[in-house]
C-alpha cells in the first residue's frame, strides 16, 4: 500500500492498512484535517471546555452501554 499512497505519508497522513470502507473513510477525513483534535478544539472554542467534556462523558456512556 505504500506505493499508492507514499507522497501522502509524507504529509504525516496515516496510511490505511487495507482499503476497506472505515480506513478508506478515515484516510478521507485526515485529508480533509477533519481529525478529534481538530474538532474537539473548535468545539472547545464555540462551547467551552467543561461542555465538552460533558458531552465526551455522555457519549461514552451511550457507546459503552
Amino acid at each position: 500500500m505504500a506505493w499508492l499512497f507514499g507522497s501522502i505519508a509524507e504529509t504525516g497522513v496515516e496510511v490505511p492498512k487495507d482499503l476497506s470502507l472505515g480506513s478508506i473513510l478515515k484516510l478521507v477525513l485526515q485529508v480533509l484535517g477533519l481529525t478529534y483534535a481538530r474538532l474537539r478544539a473548535k468545539a472547545v472554542k464555540l462551547l467551552g471546555e467543561r461542555a465538552v467534556a460533558v458531552i465526551e462523558q455522555v457519549a461514552k456512556f451511550i457507546w459503552c452501554w
